[in-house]
């Protein structure tokens, strides 16, 4: 095992056993639990068996496992990036309406 792999996989533990106290303080709702749970737990298998990620290259047509794992992240990425701004936008609606509101009962 090289240090890069044992320091990747220590931070990943770190951030599991993060996620896990997020959740037990009601920080986290069980849908994201499970969320980061498992991409935590998917990078620390690749930490651990990088030569995973070269079976999903082969199988997806992609040269090599370091390429899928990038293409992965950015959809992830994406994904988290689109929540973000939906929930802000449905925010600003709702913000909106209550300014509307309080205004409206003040006068």
């Amino acid at each position: 095992m090289t240090l890069i792999q044992i320091i990747g996989a220590g931070f990943v533990i770190l951030i599991i056993i993060k996620t896990a106290s997020d959740f037990k303080k009601k920080k986290l709702n069980l849908p994201a639990f499970l969320f980061w749970t498992f991409i935590w737990t998917v990078i620390l298998v690749v930490a651990f068996l990088p030569q995973v990620t070269n079976f999903f290259a082969n199988l997806l047509g992609v040269g090599r496992g370091i390429d899928v794992a990038i293409y992965f992240s950015i959809l992830i990425i994406f994904f988290i990036l689109f929540q973000i701004i939906s929930r802000l936008e449905t925010m600003k609606r709702e913000i909106t309406e209550i300014v509307r509101h309080i205004s409206l009962k003040e006068k």
